[in-house]
C-alpha cells in the first residue's frame, strides 16, 4: 500500500534531497543584508588593523626623553625666595617633563615668562653658613630666550648669558660664576635681562633657572 504523503511533505529520493539541500541554504542567506553585513565587518576589522599598525609605527619614531641625569644642585630654584621683581611677568614653577633634550633637577624650573628687556628679579638664597662659595648657576636655552647678566649682594660677577638655543629647550649646566662671600642670611641673586640674540625668536627675553651650586672655598 503507498505511503500517502501530504502536501507539505519533501518529495522522495535525490530530488527531494536537493529540494531539502536549497530549502536550507536559501534559509540560511534569505536574507539580502547577510552577505553585506559580514563584509562590513571584515572591512572593519581591516581597518582597525591598519589603524593598530600607524599608531605602532608612529610612536616608535616618536623622540624619547634623553636617558641622563639631572646636574646635582645645592639650591633649588624653587626654594629661593622672591624678593624684588621688576615689571609685571610671571615667574612660576613650569613642568620640564615635555622637553625631551635634558633633564632639569626635580623636573621642572623657575619660568620668567613675559619679561622684558630690562627686566629683573632678585632671589634670596636660605640661609647658610658665611664665607667663600664657588658659585654656579643652572639655567636654560630656548629659541624665546634672552641674555642675562647676574649680580650676587649688587655685585655683578661673570660674564653676561646667552640663552638662546637653536637645539630646542635645553639645560646649560652648572655655569661657574667664579668665588663669592656669603653673609650666611640675606644673600641675593639678581638677574636681569640686558638683550637678545640676533637669532631668538619672539618673544625674545624669557628666562628659566633651575637651581643653584655652592662650593664651599
Amino acid at each position: 500500500m503507498k505511503e500517502k504523503r501530504c502536501p507539505g511533505d519533501a518529495p522522495e529520493g535525490r530530488d527531494g534531497e536537493e529540494t531539502a539541500s536549497q530549502s536550507k541554504w536559501s534559509r540560511r542567506f534569505d536574507r539580502p543584508l547577510d552577505l553585506a553585513e559580514a563584509f562590513l565587518w571584515i572591512a572593519l576589522l581591516a581597518v582597525g588593523t591598519l589603524i593598530a599598525l600607524t599608531v605602532f609605527k608612529e610612536d616608535s619614531r616618536r623622540p624619547r626623553r634623553t636617558p641622563q641625569r639631572a646636574a646635582e644642585v645645592s639650591v633649588e630654584a624653587e626654594d629661593l625666595r622672591v624678593v624684588a621683581r621688576s615689571g609685571a611677568f610671571n615667574f612660576w614653577l613650569q613642568p620640564t617633563t615635555d622637553f625631551l633634550s635634558g633633564r632639569w633637577s626635580k623636573d621642572g624650573q623657575m619660568f620668567a615668562l613675559g619679561a622684558q628687556k630690562g627686566d629683573w628679579i632678585e632671589l634670596e638664597l636660605p640661609e647658610r653658613e658665611p664665607g667663600p662659595y664657588r658659585l654656579e648657576l643652572l639655567l636654560t636655552r630656548a629659541a624665546d630666550y634672552g641674555i642675562v647678566s647676574v649680580s650676587f649682594n649688587g655685585v655683578p660677577i661673570g660674564e653676561e648669558i646667552d640663552l638662546w638655543s637653536g637645539q630646542g629647550v635645553v639645560p646649560t649646566g652648572p655655569l661657574d660664576l667664579g668665588r663669592v662671600e656669603l653673609r650666611g642670611s640675606g644673600d641675593v641673586l639678581r638677574l636681569e635681562v640686558t638683550g637678545k640674540n640676533p637669532s631668538a625668536s619672539a618673544p625674545y627675553f624669557q628666562f628659566g633657572i633651575d637651581g643653584v651650586r655652592l662650593t664651599k672655598q
